[in-house]
């Protein structure tokens, strides 16, 4: 399975969920999360050489059925508190505790209005 490109944009303090379907990228069909567990991790830098520049990681929390795909990834008002452009990845435990980055892209939380 590829890593996939996937842009996240949200408004400064939005908390509300980011849904992702996670597919097997040779067939293009949902992947099967049963026994895995996901960890969605923003960043301030696209290659960071540590966790000093991480901003927030939030862990993602599998739909009622987890063999169409299914994750989902909530951050909360203070995760998203600063306006920038970050980056993200979501790396993937399965059962057998193989650790696999399964997505990496842009993570934008713009200017809103109300304060």
């Amino acid at each position: 399975m590829a890593r996939v490109q996937n842009p996240i944009t949200i408004y400064r303090g939005d908390s509300y969920p980011i849904v992702l379907t996670i597919r097997d990228s040779a067939t293009s069909l949902p992947l099967d999360l049963t026994s895995c567990s996901l960890l969605l991790t923003v960043d301030t830098l696209e290659h960071p050489p540590d966790a000093t520049t991480k901003v927030f990681q939030v862990v993602g929390v599998l739909g009622a059925d987890p063999t169409i795909g299914v994750a989902v990834f909530t951050p909360t008002t203070a995760n998203t508190a600063v306006a920038g452009d970050y980056y993200y990845d979501v790396q993937l435990t399965d059962a057998g505790g193989n650790v696999r980055t399964i997505v990496k892209s842009t993570f934008t939380v713009n200017m809103d209005i109300t304060k």
